[in-house]
């Protein structure tokens, strides 16, 4: 009798065990399958590159910004709509205006997005930049067009550039590149105070 309690307390945790191991196991297993289908890549302030020379030498500045989408985002390409650049800047009033942006994915293919600067502003942003909002910019207001809605100097919220489109479908993970583009050799000391890139994956 003693011996078939023995046996039976034995199956029992045996079992537990087995249920156990199943349970932890999968919890675990979930852990190691969960990964990021946004990537989120943040990047450090930095000065602006300038504009030098005049006429024939005249050449416009320009500062690469590095987004490195490293395997561990899930997913190759990207989802439709899904690129977002959100950026501040600062620089003398009357320099900002001469600023540009051009965004380009790991194989190349660029969007030219314009900076809506005022020869009145010392600050944009964060401003934001998606593919699909109906907003834009004011440069004083009050402005006729309702959709108008970022206002300036300043211009701190969110605006659509349907250029950032392109990117739909295409490779993902790799390094974007943001090039600030500086025209004017009369600008003073701009600065990129920060930068943000999103990305969402396309469902596999």
């Amino acid at each position: 009798m003693k011996a078939s309690k023995k046996l039976s307390v034995g199956v029992i945790v045996a079992c537990t065990a087995l249920l156990g191991g199943a349970v932890f196991g999968g919890v675990a297993d979930a852990k190691k399958k969960k990964s990021s289908n946004v990537a989120n890549i943040t990047a450090a302030p930095r000065s602006i590159v300038q504009s030098t020379g005049a006429g024939p030498t005249h050449r416009f500045g320009v500062t690469p910004v590095f987004f490195n989408v490293s395997k561990k985002f899930k997913g190759k390409t990207v989802a439709a709509d899904s690129v977002i650049l959100t950026v501040s800047l600062s620089g003398p009033a009357g320099s900002l205006d001469d600023t540009s942006f051009r965004l380009s994915n790991p194989k190349g293919r660029t969007a030219m997005l314009d900076s809506p600067g005022l020869s009145t502003s010392t600050t944009i942003g964060p401003l934001t930049i998606t593919p699909n909002s109906p907003f834009g910019t004011c440069g004083v207001p009050p402005c006729p067009d309702p959709f108008n809605t970022v206002n300036g100097p300043g211009f701190v919220g969110t605006v659509g550039d349907n250029s950032l489109q392109i990117f739909t479908g295409t490779a993902m993970r790799g390094t974007w590149t943001l090039n600030i583009i500086d025209t004017d050799t009369n600008n003073g000391a701009d600065a990129l105070t920060s930068a943000k890139l999103s990305i969402t994956a396309a469902k596999s």
